[in-house]
This record gives C-alpha cells, structure tokens and sequence, in this order.
C-alpha cells in the first residue's frame, strides 16, 4: 500500500522517521511554495509535451502514424547529458520516450519531465533536443525506422535569462532525411527554435504560413545571411538544406522553471550581474520598479546584496545614492504587499543574519531625510512609499550602525549619529506641521474635497501615525529612549487642530494604541512623556460625547480601548512590583502611584461624567441604539470601577484636595453617589449596568 504526505520533508524525518525508509520517495512540488526559504535551493525546469500535429506523409500512405517523441538534453559540447531527465521520482535518466498513440497524427501526450541535475554553467549551455519517430507495429520494419523530425529548445535566453514559464510554447519542426541523418550534428542551433523567436528576431508572421515558407526558401536560396538578422552566420544557408522547415507541422510544450539561482526578469538578471554592466548601471538601479513582486521574493537574499554591494562599491558614484535607496524602497514595498507578508519574517532574518553593511546607516539616513525634507515637492506618493517601508528602513540602519559599533567601537564624533536620528524624526514632525487645505469630515468618514497633493499629504500623515510605533523597538536600541519619547510628543502636537478634528483623530488613537503595546511604553521613563499627552487626547474626546453623533464614532470605542490596555498594564506592574525601566522617576511604587495620578486627574472625571450622560440623559430621549448604550454603558462603568479599585488612599487624599481647590469636592461626590444609585437600583430588575449574572462585579460596585 502507498501513502502520501503532503509535508516539509524536515516536519517528517522529525515526527515520521520510521516511514523514511528506502522504499520512501521525495517528490518536489512543480512551482514554488507560499515561502521560499533562503537554504531551498532549486533549479529545476518541467517540461510537459503537450500536443502536435502532424500531416501525412508523401509516398501514397494513407494510414496515420504512430509517433514517438525522443527526448534528451545536449551539452555544450553537443553530446547528451548523462542523468539530466527524470519522471516522477525515479532514478535520473539520460533520455525519455513518449507514449505512442495508435495511427494518431494529432497525439495529447500531457507527459511531465524535469530536467535536473544540471549545475548553472551546464544550464547556460545546454539545449533540449526533441527527434521524431514512426513505430511501427512489425518489429522487423521497427527496428529500420529512423528520425523524421527534430525540434529544440535552449535552455536559456539569448540576453542570459533562463526560460520564462509558459504553457503553451510552439516549437518549429525541422524535417531531416532519416538516411542522412547524424544524430550528433547540433548545426540546427543557428536556426530558430520556436515561432516567437521568428517573429522576434526575424520579424516573420509566424501565423502566416506564406511567410514563414518563403523566409525559409529565402535562406536555401540565398547564400548571405538572412535579412532581419543581426550578426547571423552564412552557415544558416547549409543548415536550412539539411533541417528543412515543416511549416504545417506544430509541435507544442509548457515549462515551468524552479530555480533560485537562475533569473527569468531581465531586470533581476542585470541586477544580479550588475558588476558586468556597469555601463548600464543607472538604467538597471531604474528598471527594478518595473519587478514582480513573485520574481523578487525567488532571489530575495541575492538582490538584496547586490544592491548593497553597488551602494558600498567604490567606484558607484554617489549620485547613484537616491537611485539605489529608491530601488530598496521599491523591494520593500513589494514585500508590504498582503500576498507577500510572509516573506517579511524572510526578510527580518536577512536582515538579522546575512546583512553585514556597516557603513551604509549613513547612507541610508541621508537618503530617508533627503526624501523627507521640507520644502518637496508635489511628489507626496514617493514619500508615502518610504514612509509606509520605515519599519525596516529602521532596521537595516540599525542592524548596520550595531555592527559598525561592533567592529569599531563608539566613534569619536561629537554625537553625529544621534543627531542625524533626530534630525529624520523632526522631519516627520516637520511633515505633520504641513497643513491640508480641503480634508473634511462626513458622517465621521473622512473626505477630501482638495487637490491630489493635499490627498497625498494626508495619506502621508496617517502613514507615520501608523508605522512609527512599530519602528520603536529598533530605534531605542541606538537612540536615548527618553529624548525619543520627547521627539514622539513633539510629533502628536505638531497635528494641526484642525485636522486632528476633521479626520486625523481617529488615527492620532491608533497610534496611542499601538504605542501602548510597546516596550517602549513599558519605559517609565518613556510614559512619563507619553501619558499626559494621551491622557489629554482621551479627555478630549469623551469630553464631546454630550453630541449624539459621538457615540457612534470608533473614537469612543478606540478611546476605552487604550484606557482599559494602560489600565491593565499599570495593574500587572503593580502586581508584579515593578514600573518598568525607571529612568530616574524613583521607586517601582512611586513610578505607578504618578502614572494612576494621571489618569485619576485627567480621565475619572469625563470617565464619570459620560456614563453619568449615557445612563440618565441620553437613554431616556431614544437617540442611541440599545446595542450602543448597553456595550459602551458597561465598558465605561468598567473603567471607572477599575480606576477607582487602583487608587490608594494616597490618590484619593490627592484628588479631593484637587476637587477642594477647585471647589468641585462636593459636586464630585453627588455624580458618585447618583452613579452608584442608578446602576444598584437597575439591578434589582435586570436593568443595571451589567448582566444578572455578574454577581462578582455586583460585589465589586457595592463594596
């Protein structure tokens, strides 16, 4: 009995180590999986016959023929490769034979081979060889049957490319005369092997059967060499008497090629050999917008270290910088795609093993800024492209100034490197400062009634919103956490009022989200910066909720979000007595006494005052849906009950002399009561703040 398994073959030796026995065969998907890992080297090429057709014979036979294909690969040298071809996962094989189809002249064969087993230098020079044959029935008249037809097919391009995947590729039969015929003569080469390569090369209308005849009659007629080629040999002449051209017959096949070494893109390919074609070098650096993202992905290691390698060559002008930070940009941006999001681990653990540029952070932060500064120009989506790939910008500068320290210690140079990371990140805050002249805001969805650029710009501001957090950890590896923590402040008031209103609000609280679930924010020293101005942000907003339109925005709900996270945060490192890396702001116990301080004196109050409007004012006028009043109604009495549970008499002690000073003690204490009288007395009919069956949280509110 067979089984399979359709698993990694280092999952089953692990766990299945008893069915790896010599019985056991190891088949190779055609293609490539979702991750290409930087050890899964390939080079493999499927070739599948597909069909033909071939018209009878002269001679007055009326029968069709039983056609067999011969299948081989031809060294540079014109003799066969030993071992090239293999079906399935049988043993390797130096020539494959097709199934032979009864009297059939139009045969669907639809036969898999692979060629494998090739080096690279082998694959440069080597070319598949089709002969065609008549099987005869009688075995006596078989064995006199000779080749009627060749085709071939180069494994590579002429411009040093490997062969693009195709499913349907029609080779050009040449007929030979079998008495004559020499199966080592490889003279067939200096002709065209497929009718794309007629058209391409020779400008021939392959479809056109008139043409093509007359093309090849031209070549047997004339002694010179055929018009439309560049450079072609005179030997073409002599070769075309010997394979003559079957422009009736059609011979069709399908390739697909697995291999990581060996590139189909010339863009990629002139990248990767970039140091033969120095001459072209600004050309390449451009093309490589022009990439697929799938052709990228096959040689991410390789592409990656030959633009670093030209980036650090001597003899790359600087000029080229912009050009070589643009290209990186646009491979990273590939890697962004969601099809491609599982190539960014990939692309981490180059970063982390294989990378070893320990001058280019310089280079890299120039160029970053030079993007960046202010005045640009109009171009905005340039700058959104880098913005949105700063996550592992940040990387690479950090992975090569770590290694630079490594080798070379702290350099004596005043600071430099610090100052360059501040300067980028003023920039970014130079970027919010640019005001927007037509965002508004509808139905709490953002609309542009602007021109492009303003559109731009905006889209420019929600990408830093929304990459910096993630950029955090890299960055505080080399850089003050503390003067970070400043420079973030400076960025979260440098939004424009105005815009903050109309639509930049909304993603102001998801970068306050993403922060909190930092390390960063796990700094004291760090939230000492960050939390006032959160804290503030958050008053905002649940200071507004009097208007009925406020409870249906996602602010409301993003707001209790962060409360609840920063709530929960402070709850475990006071429970774990600790305040994260001090900094400077004393004792583990003082560090989170001042943060609860913080939200005691900026949020209990609005925290209060919302629910106290949810609960008696709005849910008796009708405006706002059951579901919005119930889900928003227990979250915020939630918080409440959290914050007031986290408060120590030192808190309390804190806040009633705030509220005396302000002659709101008594005011304070009346909402309180109200609130707490309102929920108890709701839930004697079902109608209290939380469900039934919270009997805990009852406890909880009446202690």
């Amino acid at each position: 009995m067979t089984q399979g398994f359709h698993v990694h073959l280092r999952d089953l030796s692990n766990s299945k180590m008893h069915l790896l026995e010599q019985t056991s065969y190891v088949a190779r998907r055609i293609g490539f999986p979702e991750i290409i890992l930087p050890d899964d080297y390939r080079n493999d090429l499927y070739l599948t016959l597909v069909s033909g057709e071939f018209h009878k014979q002269g001679g007055g036979k009326k029968t069709e023929r039983n056609i067999e294909v011969t299948a081989k690969v031809i060294g540079g040298n014109g003799e066969p490769i030993e071992g090239a071809l293999s079906v399935g996962t049988e043993h390797l094989r130096t020539t494959y034979k097709s199934v032979v189809y009864y009297h059939e002249d139009r045969p669907k064969w639809m036969e898999t081979i692979k060629v494998a087993a090739l080096s690279i230098d082998d694959f440069r020079s080597a070319h598949l060889k089709f002969s065609f044959k008549h099987r005869s029935s009688s075995e006596n008249k078989d064995k006199n049957e000779r080749p009627f037809a060749v085709a071939f097919l180069p494994l590579m391009n002429e411009n040093g490319t490997t062969l693009k995947d195709s499913d349907h590729t029609e080779l050009l039969l040449y007929k030979v005369d079998g008495k004559r015929y020499n199966d080592a003569d490889t003279s067939y080469l200096e002709l065209p092997c497929s009718k794309e390569e007629l058209e391409r090369k020779y400008g021939v209308d392959a479809s056109s059967a008139a043409e093509v005849k007359a093309f090849f009659a031209k070549q047997n007629s004339s002694s010179g060499t055929p018009s439309g080629t560049s450079g072609a040999s005179s030997a073409t002449t002599s070769t075309s008497n010997t394979y003559l051209c079957s422009h009736k017959d059609t011979f069709t096949v399908a390739v697909v090629v697995c291999s990581t070494k060996l590139a189909q893109d010339i863009n990629i390919f002139s990248l990767l050999n970039w140091k033969e074609k120095r001459g072209d070098l600004e050309a390449i650096l451009k093309n490589i917008k022009n990439l697929d993202g799938g052709d990228v992905v096959k040689f991410l290691n390789d592409v990656l270290d030959a633009l670093f390698e030209i980036w650090m060559d001597k003899e790359t002008p600087t000029a080229y910088d912009s050009l070589v930070f643009s290209a990186l940009v646009t491979i990273l941006g590939l890697l962004l795609q969601p099809r491609f999001m599982h190539f960014q681990t990939l692309l981490t653990d180059y970063i982390e093993r294989n990378f070893s540029a320990t001058l280019i952070y310089a280079k890299l932060v120039d160029c970053f800024k030079t993007t960046t500064k202010l005045p640009i120009s109009t171009d905005y989506q340039t700058v959104f492209q880098t913005i949105a790939c700063m996550e592992y910008l940040f990387k690479f500068i950090v992975r090569s100034r770590t290694l630079f320290v490594v080798m070379n210690g702290e350099e004596e140079e005043g600071g430099a490197f610090d100052r360059s990371i501040a300067s980028l990140l003023e920039m970014l805050c130079g970027l919010m400062r640019v005001t927007t002249t037509g965002t508004g805001s509808k139905g709490g969805k953002t609309t542009s009634t602007s021109s492009s650029p303003d559109k731009a710009l905006y889209r420019v501001k929600v990408a830093i919103l929304k990459y910096l957090p993630r950029c955090l950890a890299d960055i505080v590896s080399v850089y003050d956490a503390r003067n970070l923590s400043t420079l973030l402040v400076t960025l979260l008031k440098s939004i424009p009022p105005e815009e903050e209103a109309q639509g930049l609000r909304l993603y102001k609280l998801l970068h306050l989200h993403d922060l909190t679930a930092t390390e960063f924010f796990g700094r004291a020293d760090c939230r000492a910066e960050l939390l006032p101005v959160m804290t503030s942000s958050l008053r905002a907003i649940l200071s507004r909720l009097d208007e009925e339109s406020s409870w249906r925005d996602d602010k409301v709900s993003r707001c209790l979000i962060i409360t609840s996270d920063v709530l929960r945060f402070l709850a475990r490192q006071e429970v774990q007595g600790g305040g994260g890396v001090q900094g400077g702001r004393g004792s583990s116990s003082g560090v989170i006494r001042a943060d609860i301080s913080e939200l005691a004196s900026t949020l209990l109050g609005p925290m209060m005052d919302a629910f106290g409007l949810l609960k008696e004012g709005v849910i008796r006028s009708g405006t706002i849906p059951e579901s919005t009043t119930i889900t928003t109604g227990y979250h915020l009495w939630s918080l409440v009950l959290s914050l007031l549970h986290q408060m120590s008499d030192y808190h309390y002690q804190e806040y009633f002399t705030f509220l005396r000073r302000t002659e709101e003690l008594n005011g304070f204490l009346h909402r309180l009561l109200r609130l707490f009288q309102n929920c108890c007395a709701g839930s004697n009919n079902g109608g209290g703040s939380f469900p039934a069956d919270w009997s805990d949280m009852y406890l909880v509110q009446n202690r």
